[in-house]
């Protein structure tokens, strides 16, 4: 697909509509529900606290993204650990200096992280473009002093 990637629906609600274009619903849009049997660990405190930081972007259609990245951070924080015991410099066969394989696992999961939070408005760039949308006033009168 050539382009810019399509902008989920719960992020389009969530800034706004400038363009007023018709919003198309989400088909798949509802909450996340309950983390993944195979989430145990580091991986599942990830999965309780991302829902609950991203529980106004995140639909149960996104469910696999966020297990991943869960996944992913298990694996960074193992990955964290074996480049601190082992250090960041491994030899080859030959004996010459190399990358440690830990520290290549390591960059990849930061990597992979980083493409997935993009995804949810969960790097500061990709915030910047994700605003609440007002609360609408409780009453009529709230609406003409400015409250809520």
């Amino acid at each position: 697909m050539r382009g810019r990637p399509r902008k989920p629906t719960a992020l389009k609600l969530i800034e706004g509509n400038p363009g007023k274009r018709k919003i198309e619903p989400d088909p798949d849009a509802g909450p996340v529900g309950d983390a993944p049997a195979d989430l145990e660990g580091i991986a599942l405190d990830k999965w309780h606290e991302m829902t609950r930081l991203w529980r106004l972007v995140a639909t149960a259609a996104d469910r696999d993204q966020l297990a991943e990245y869960c996944r992913l951070e298990a694996r960074r924080v193992e990955a964290e650990e074996m480049v601190r015991l082992h250090g960041s410099v491994g030899q080859t066969a030959g004996g010459s200096p190399t990358r440690s394989a830990w520290l290549i696992v390591l960059d990849k999961c930061r990597e992979d992280m980083r493409k997935i939070a993009v995804e949810f408005g969960g790097t500061p760039a990709s915030r910047t473009r994700v605003k609440a949308a007002p609360e609408a006033p409780a009453t009529k009168f709230g609406a003409l002093i400015g409250v809520a």
